[in-house]
């Protein structure tokens, strides 16, 4: 049996390792004939293992979002996977997740700590070829580790180390074997290998742990891609700026030991001689056989579609802060599609099949008028380009109208060309279809199509329990819990919420509290809230960005969540709490209806009119509630199936498609 693995140029510790550490556990290893190949540690899980012949087997890989070509083929079966996200990817159950690879070290190379005084700084592989960033830390202080290093030289300096800063992923998972004090940074490396690949890798090897991958640090690096060759010496002075910004913010930190974490080292040496007892069973040929394929997820083919050439998508925006984004541009990409994000130079300049136009407005917006002018201007002759190309322009609707105040120019600009300049349209559900056709007739005679809103299962780790997350938050953990989560603006009626909550009747058992999370934008203020809340002292105010590695906290927290918008056309934030198997009270606008028929009325209670106290007392009901342990059916949501629907829109394009089907209200 021989071991596949990614080979970099000039060598990465975390991929070199394969070469001993499975000969190691398996010193029989040559004499197995069957399988022929280990696909060992690394984010390789994609159509290129089916590039070379013979049967395989997965030991701790990770699957790789984003990646074109073909899902594994029925050669290849599966021991075990890196963690959660990778196992729901390939459609296992939890039971497939396992661990990576790399926390065998200490096992395999027993490894004496020595504590020096100098915290470790491990860069990616990318950062440190295309920066100066080792420099800059050496300057500073710390004890750069290369991961190009072999490997035991590796584990001795870092075993020199009290704590480690980790851009370099397996130099997180070696720290961590070796129970040394880690932080996840950020450098550069994911403007390199894609922000859907690195957060994805990282979040997917701590699931198992319950360890959050958010990196601590705020600065990062200018990217200077390795394309820009010529460009790199002129932008050198503000790299070199960032990095010095970068290595300031992680010196002041590097001796806050709540920076750093460790992972629970019971959990974590039973994952490891769980995945040593698996990597024995490939001793014997009966136990290989029992082994299974790659299960697709619904809807998931088990090979491309044959003939169809790469399609080429310039998404407008590709990513960002919105996770729904990037999963988005993930879901095309896994089914072979190619997705660059959107800038003016590319749709100018380069050929795309398809332009796909989340929130146009976002290109738009100013106070100036003049300013406005030119924005339409410069957007209205790049459809005019496009369409003299043939390039198919997809508006997907999310919003009718945006919820952000625009200059009344371009308010009236708008509605005036951009429905007649794009040739596509998607919504998220019917009655959003609908709305906008009634809104903007000259969409009444383009191709349209439903693809709904994804879910988010794949973004976050699995959320604690609900006494857990209130623990960790600082409140009662017996309390019913109501929450409000996500960015405060008029339209989702905080104000009515904390006014409603107050009136609210509890005591004793019936006891309730309500979080309130979020950062208030637009003209929201948090002074105005604090002093609506003041002297109730069941309503909790965090009112501030809430980041990715705390999300899966709050809505854990929560019994159910509240939204009492105004008014909605699609919510993110109700397929966040469903996602999460946390039930949601909002009321019966948009697409909500079309949801709730989904999923059902005890995950998604939707009312009539404004939010009432006697609505939250019917929600408070044990009966409504659904329990800790039940898991919301969001197969309707499932990424896959929407890249496969989008993917066929944007080839086949009739007048209407039914796609993903999501019942309507009567």
């Amino acid at each position: 049996m021989k071991v596949y693995y990614h080979r970099p140029a000039g060598g990465n510790v975390g991929d070199d390792m394969n070469a001993v550490l499975w000969r190691r556990i398996l010193p029989q290893i040559d004499e197995i004939a069957s399988p022929q190949w280990l696909i060992g540690a690394g984010t390789i899980l994609d159509g290129r293992l089916n590039s070379f012949a013979g049967s395989k087997v997965v030991m701790g890989s990770g699957f790789r979002p984003g990646a074109g070509g073909s899902a594994p083929n029925s050669d290849v079966r599966f021991a075990a996977v890196r963690g959660l996200l990778t196992a729901q990817r390939c459609g296992f159950g939890p039971e497939m997740a396992v661990c990576d690879p790399g926390f065998l070290v200490n096992r395999l190379w027993p490894t004496q700590r020595t504590p020096g005084e100098r915290v470790a700084f491990i860069p990616h592989i990318y950062s440190e070829q295309y920066s100066n960033i080792a420099a800059a830390a050496a300057d500073a202080g710390f004890d750069v580790i290369s991961p190009t290093l072999p490997l035991e030289e590796f584990l001795r300096r870092l075993a020199s180390c009290p704590r480690a800063y980790c851009e370099s992923l397996h130099g997180a998972i070696f720290a961590d074997a070796l129970r040394l004090p880690w932080a996840r940074v950020r450098i550069c490396s994911r403007h390199y290998e894609g922000r859907g690949v690195a957060d994805f890798k990282w979040a997917d090897t701590f699931s198992v742990l319950d360890l959050p991958s958010a990196a601590v640090n705020r600065a990062a690096l200018i990217p200077i891609k390795r394309s820009w060759s010529l460009m790199r010496r002129g932008l050198r002075p503000l790299q070199a700026v960032a990095e010095k910004r970068l290595v300031n913010e992680l010196t002041q930190r590097r001796d806050d030991a709540a920076v750093f974490q460790l992972s629970d080292e019971g959990r974590m040496l039973e994952r490891v001689e769980e995945l040593i007892t698996r990597v024995q069973r490939l001793r014997s040929q009966e136990n290989f056989d029992t082994l299974r394929p790659v299960k697709p997820s619904p809807g998931q083919s088990q090979s491309p579609r044959e003939n169809r050439a790469v399609l080429r998508v310039l998404a407008f925006p590709k990513g960002g802060a919105n996770t729904y984004l990037q999963s988005f541009s993930d879901c095309l990409e896994s089914r072979g599609a190619r997705v660059d994000e959107f800038n003016f130079w590319r749709a100018f300049f380069v050929r795309y099949d398809v332009v796909h136009i989340h929130w146009p407005d976002t290109h738009l917006r100013t106070h100036s008028w003049w300013r406005a002018v030119g924005k339409h201007a410069r957007l209205a002759l790049m459809c005019l380009v496009l369409r003299a190309r043939g390039t198919r322009i997809v508006w997907m609707m999310h919003n009718l109208k945006p919820h952000e105040k625009d200059h009344p120019i371009s308010v009236w600009l708008f509605p005036r060309w951009f429905p007649q300049m794009c040739t596509h349209v998607i919504a998220l559900t019917a009655s959003g279809l609908t709305s906008a056709q009634h809104l903007y007739p000259a969409l009444r005679n383009k191709p349209s199509a439903i693809v709904p809103h994804g879910h988010y299962r794949d973004t976050y780790p699995i959320a604690p329990s609900r006494r857990q997350s209130r623990e960790q938050l600082g409140l009662p953990k017996d309390r019913f819990t109501f929450l409000f989560f996500g960015n405060i603006r008029r339209y989702k009626n905080v104000p009515l919420l904390i006014d409603v909550f107050r009136k609210f009747p509890d005591s004793g058992a019936q006891m309730a509290q309500m979080i309130i999370a979020g950062m208030p934008v637009l003209g929201m203020e948090a002074s105005d809230l604090e002093a609506q809340a003041a002297g109730d002292e069941r309503i909790h105010l965090h009112l501030r960005f809430i980041p990715d590695e705390q999300v899966p906290m709050y809505i854990g927290a929560a019994d159910i969540l509240v939204l009492p918008f105004d008014s909605i056309l699609n919510s993110g934030s109700v397929l966040l709490a469903l996602s999460f198997n946390r039930a949601v009270l909002a009321p019966r606008l948009g697409a909500l209806p079309e949801i709730q028929a989904e999923v059902g009325p005890r995950w998604l209670q939707l009312y009539d009119g404004q939010l009432t106290p006697q609505l939250l007392v019917q929600a408070r009901a044990g009966q409504n509630v659904p329990a800790e342990d039940e898991v919301a059916d969001l197969s309707a949501f499932d990424w896959d199936r929407i890249g496969a629907t989008t993917l066929d829109f944007y080839a086949s394009a009739p007048r209407t498609v039914a796609v993903a089907p999501m019942a309507a209200e009567n």
